[in-house]
């Protein structure tokens, strides 16, 4: 039975930690779309196709963004 209580605590941390972390970079991301004036799924688009420059503030932007969806799917799965 501790076990189970144990995991069940782990669990609840970890998507506490997901929930603030995802609200960071959802913070940090705005910040570069107002910057930008341009919508982080639109930079994505436009940075895979190489129509934009090698500017130190798209990749912090694309890291960001790659960091928040694997944080996303994460709690995905955990809600599973």
């Amino acid at each position: 039975m501790q076990t189970n209580q144990a995991v069940k605590e782990a669990v609840q941390k970890e998507m506490e930690l997901g929930k603030f972390v995802l609200h960071r970079y959802s913070t940090k991301l705005s910040r570069f779309e107002k910057k930008y004036n341009m919508a982080t799924e639109k930079f994505i688009k436009k940075f895979e196709e190489g129509k934009l420059g090698d500017e130190q503030d798209y990749f912090e932007w694309f890291a960001l963004f790659k960091t928040k969806k694997h944080w996303e799917d994460k709690l995905k799965q955990l809600t599973a």
